[in-house]
């Protein structure tokens, strides 16, 4: 340019432009009306909707009562499996036939019938699957009699059993013994029997002849539960034993088997 050019050849070939600037040469959305000040088209802005909501406690998207009870149930279904794995619970079952847990060593069934002896002259309650059972009172000691009647497995380490002996005396020699020679033949069944150390011995309330409930230790996770009765020149032993583990059952089971016994002449 030139020292007497007020302007470069470029700009000279410009068209003249004043403003404020005709609209047709704006993008649609900046076209205003007359003026230097330059307007947004309304129609470019955002629509404010008519309807706002703010969030607040009572409206997120899990409340706090909802969490509270979600950790209960699951808490709850923790408590079920660790008592299935145990073997105990609703679902012990359920966890045995996935192999996640041992049978229960201890098991009684619901159903119970009732059974008569007539050499023994009784009639008793047992669990279902209860089969006619005999054995010596004393193997090394035949001419000391049998021990007679029924016995049930309940699970791989319980069992119950319902039974009678003369003890190889005689109906007429046990008939009419007294208190001292009752205790005597039930020490001489312990020991014989081999039914365990005994560690409670108590008498028991009856209707007919007299009796004593033992409670015998087999081991350190094993117990037997007596009641020993003579009836008629009879000695019954209702035996209840089994693990420690099942040792709530077996108790129930016991008693039942108790209040069911009925001996008759």
């Amino acid at each position: 340019m030139g020292d007497d050019e007020t302007l470069c050849a470029a700009c000279t070939a410009q068209p003249d432009r004043s403003f404020p600037l005709d609209g047709s040469e704006l993008p649609a959305g900046l076209r205003g009306g007359g003026g230097s000040t330059l307007l947004l088209d309304p129609e470019t802005l955002t629509t404010r909707p008519t309807d706002v909501r703010y969030r607040t406690r009572n409206r997120r998207s899990m409340s706090g009562g909802t969490i509270a009870l979600l950790v209960l149930v699951l808490a709850a279904v923790g408590v079920l499996v660790a008592m299935a794995v145990r073997g105990d619970g609703p679902l012990a079952s359920v966890a045995v036939d996935l192999g996640l847990a041992d049978p229960p060593a201890v098991e009684v069934p619901d159903q119970w019938v009732t059974l008569t002896s007539t050499d023994g002259k009784f009639g008793v309650e047992l669990p279902v699957g209860a089969e006619e059972h005999e054995t010596l009172v004393d193997s090394a000691a035949p001419d000391l009699g049998q021990l007679l009647g029924f016995r049930v497995e309940l699970g791989e380490r319980g069992e119950m059993l319902a039974l009678w002996t003369d003890f190889g005396l005689g109906a007429d020699r046990l008939r009419n013994i007294d208190d001292a020679s009752f205790n005597a033949v039930v020490d001489e069944v312990i020991v014989r029997a081999r039914l365990g150390e005994e560690t409670v011995r108590r008498d028991g309330i009856v209707a007919t002849g007299r009796a004593v409930d033992s409670v015998l230790a087999n081991g350190e996770d094993s117990t037997t539960r007596v009641r020993f009765q003579l009836v008629g020149g009879r000695l019954y032993l209702l035996v209840t034993r089994g693990a420690e583990d099942g040792a709530r059952q077996l108790n129930e089971a016991h008693a039942r088997l108790i209040e069911s016994f009925d001996p008759s002449e």
